[in-house]
């Protein structure tokens, strides 16, 4: 589905990643783990297009879309959240999904500004969808609720559920669990694998190892830039690299 082939990056001299290689197979959970300043966040800054690589290339199904812009890349299908949250202040959780749907409005402006019955009915189908998004998330009972006022865990849904309006085939997810409860843990690791059920493929930085080792199906480790490890969960987990970089 989406490959990454020998993909380096240097900041003022500094190597940050030499070489990375590794697939994301479809219809699978990866992982992307490493301890702090290996280099995955930069890697996941390159794949989605929001840095771009001194060397290497990325194919998307066989198609190289090496340096092609964030908007691009998500009209092919791929979508992603961020480290940190990213809503906007004033929005319901309702209108914070609508959002998403913005790739796929073709209404135009004259259509919008007389609301004709083509923007009626594109609109209807829209608040549809994410009424289903939102009904998935567990998220019903705050649906015209200032996004904001929500819990950590809930908040993440609710960028995940934007992700979702974009019809993505590829979910870029940093850090989901990141701040979350157990509770709230064990909720996103059931939305995440009902979505692979769904056919979204997810590549996801994280460090709850526990979150990564039951629910993804390939693991890729890299420390200091470079891959160290890359295989199933219990391959990954018993690698002595990966033993070293992470118990030194």
């Amino acid at each position: 589905m989406l490959e990454v082939r020998n993909i380096s990056r240097s900041f003022g001299g500094v190597r940050a990643l030499s070489s990375i290689n590794f697939q994301i197979e479809a219809n699978q959970i990866s992982g992307l783990i490493g301890p702090n300043g290996a280099g995955k966040t930069t890697l996941f800054q390159i794949i989605s297009g929001h840095e771009k690589a001194d060397t290497g290339n990325i194919l998307w199904n066989g198609k190289d879309i090496t340096g092609m812009n964030p908007a691009y890349l998500a009209k092919l299908g791929m979508a992603r959240t961020f480290q940190n949250i990213r809503l906007f202040g004033s929005m319901t959780v309702r209108e914070q999904v609508m959002m998403g749907f913005h790739i796929q409005r073709n209404a135009g402006f004259l259509r919008s500004v007389l609301r004709t019955k083509y923007f009626q009915n594109q609109e209807e189908l829209f608040i549809n969808k994410t009424n289903e998004i939102l009904e998935f998330l567990k998220l019903t009972d705050c649906i015209d609720k200032p996004s904001l006022s929500l819990s950590y865990g809930q908040q993440r849904r609710v960028e995940i559920g934007r992700c979702l309006a974009m019809n993505p085939t590829l979910l870029l997810l940093d850090e989901p669990a990141a701040g979350m409860t157990d509770r709230e843990t064990l909720d996103l690791m059931e939305i995440l694998s009902n979505l692979k059920e769904r056919q979204i493929s997810i590549l996801l930085v994280e460090h709850d190892m526990h979150l990564v080792m039951n629910l993804c199906d390939k693991i890729t480790c890299i420390n200091f830039g470079s891959v160290i490890a890359d295989g199933t969960p219990r391959e990954v987990r018993d690698h002595p690299a990966v033993m070293e970089a992470y118990l030194g």
